[in-house]
């Protein structure tokens, strides 16, 4: 995770930052500040199927945010507590936050109705997971200097998956 732009790819970017949220209609030459009720710092963000997702990096509270109209207002979602980051989103109304606290964790969240409402999980694993992503069939992350990543096909079961060994992974992406 970290700072960065989502896209809904029609020309509507959305940035976070401190204290809130930009949005450009235009694809990026000119920007707009947007409205949200909380003055923290904005970290992580993310977009599918019409909706935006932000994670903040604020310590010992965290805020996740939502937007259903392009990133001009943002709401505030109720969450399980923990220090969240990195939204991951199947684009179908699926959506997983991962804890980002530094201490090891097996804390994760997920959502089925496009981060409205948020259901406490447990990893199999206490690990920081990263690297996390949706690959078209599954959402996967790695547990942080491990040979082993994880899937997961519905937000709650999760399958360990060994990867080649001799390389401790610390990232992964997906194209699909």
């Amino acid at each position: 995770g970290g700072i960065g732009v989502a896209d809904d790819f029609k020309r509507q970017r959305v940035g976070p930052g401190m204290p809130g949220f930009s949005y450009s209609n235009y694809g990026g030459p000119k920007w707009r500040a947007s409205n949200i009720q909380t003055s923290t710092a904005w970290s992580n963000i993310a977009y599918g199927n019409g909706v935006f997702i932000a994670t903040s990096i604020a310590s010992p509270t965290t805020f996740v945010a939502r937007s259903v109209d392009g990133g001009r207002s943002w709401r505030l979602v109720t969450v399980p507590s923990e220090q969240w980051r990195a939204p991951v989103t199947d684009g179908l109304g699926r959506w997983v936050l991962f804890a980002g606290s530094s201490a090891n964790t097996n804390n994760y969240a997920w959502s089925d109705d496009d981060g409205a409402t948020w259901t406490a999980g447990t990893l199999p694993v206490s690990t920081t997971p990263i690297g996390n992503c949706w690959t078209g069939k599954y959402f996967f992350f790695c547990a942080y200097s491990s040979s082993t990543s994880y899937r997961c096909l519905d937000c709650r079961s999760w399958t360990a998956v060994t990867m080649p060994s001799g390389s401790l992974w610390r990232g992964m992406a997906a194209d699909g």
